[in-house]
């Protein structure tokens, strides 16, 4: 659920059209991608459809504008739970959630209801947990990913740990 496990490059090439050799720490995601090819093929934006072209920045070699990213994973964990790994051991599944921004990132495990944060500024490695010093801004990356759930028109909530629907 930290930057290194998400952090992918993401590699454009199409000469004398995306100008060559640009690198960029922009916050991008994988929505992004549909976006941008529909734009590229000359179809108009289509409503609801989550991301954003990256048309503009790529051909002008400016910065896309900044976003937040959120987004989900099924984590698993060691401890007595339903899944036997290789080694014997058992591991449970638990739902994740993420907020990334430039300058921070949350976790929030929702089955243990843990919240992370981290400021990736004074901290780019995410050693330290800051998230009882800003409850204001944990409760307002909590409000933005039950923004995203809603948006999303997924059930997460409504699901239990090991990803059967609730009762």
């Amino acid at each position: 659920m930290h930057s290194l496990g998400f952090r992918t490059p993401l590699i454009f090439r199409w000469p004398e059209r995306i100008p060559a050799g640009r690198v960029s720490d922009a916050l991008v995601s994988s929505v992004d991608l549909v976006p941008t090819l529909l734009d590229y093929a000359g179809v108009p934006p289509v409503p609801d459809l989550p991301g954003r072209s990256l048309r503009g920045p790529l051909e002008s070699g400016g910065e896309p504008e900044p976003v937040s990213l959120v987004g989900s994973a099924r984590r698993t964990r060691l401890s007595a739970g339903r899944e036997k790994l290789g080694d014997g051991r058992l591991a449970n599944r638990e739902a994740a959630f993420f907020v990334h921004t430039p300058e921070w990132r949350y976790i929030w495990y929702a089955d243990r209801n843990l919240d992370e944060l981290y400021d990736l500024e004074a901290d780019p490695d995410e050693d330290r947990n800051v998230a009882a010093d800003h409850p204001v801004l944990v409760a307002m990356f909590r409000d933005r990913i039950a923004d995203w759930k809603r948006e999303m028109g997924r059930p997460f909530a409504a699901r239990r740990s090991d990803g059967a629907p609730a009762r």
